[in-house]
């Protein structure tokens, strides 16, 4: 059973995400193709049996959002919903996690470190700024880090 109803997010969700990828966007880009199945698998609930199927406007809006974050070399999210059925992306690096959460309504981002909150926004741009400062890390701490990610490259094939 559905956490929501079907209408206009499904058609927002099917235009923006599963139909055809726009032209200005490259399949080349390895996180958001990762991501992307990420999403997937989160509408056909295969990553857990009892999953809660994520609303169908965060999960457009989340879609929409990663489309302009993860550009080429961005540091790779992962993906969850939670009870709501809004839609989680996360990204940790050494002591850092950055959350990024759609829901129906609207989009915020949280930036934690050594898990107290230090930073609660709904600027977009902001968190873009965060995202690039921590793939910049996690290429200094780990120049590897996309080996973390095998199902990455799959998906980007």
């Amino acid at each position: 059973m559905s956490a929501h109803p079907v209408g206009v997010g499904d058609a927002l969700l099917n235009r923006l995400f599963f139909g055809k990828t726009n032209s200005h966007w490259r399949p080349a880009n390895a996180g958001y193709e990762y991501a992307r199945w990420q999403l997937e698998q989160l509408v056909d609930g295969d990553y857990a049996p009892d999953a809660v199927t994520p609303n169908s406007m965060a999960l457009a809006r989340m879609a929409h959002y990663l489309r302009s974050l993860l550009v080429p070399g961005t540091l790779y999210p992962t993906l969850s919903v939670d009870e709501d059925g809004d839609v989680t992306a996360e990204w940790r690096v050494v002591d850092y996690g950055l959350e990024f959460v759609t829901t129906e309504e609207d989009a915020y981002w949280v930036l934690r470190k050594g898990g107290d909150r230090q930073i609660t926004s709904e600027d977009i741009s902001g968190l873009r700024s965060v995202l690039s400062a921590l793939t910049i890390r996690a290429d200094e701490v780990n120049p590897a880090w996309r080996s973390l990610f095998p199902k990455a490259d799959v998906q980007n094939r």
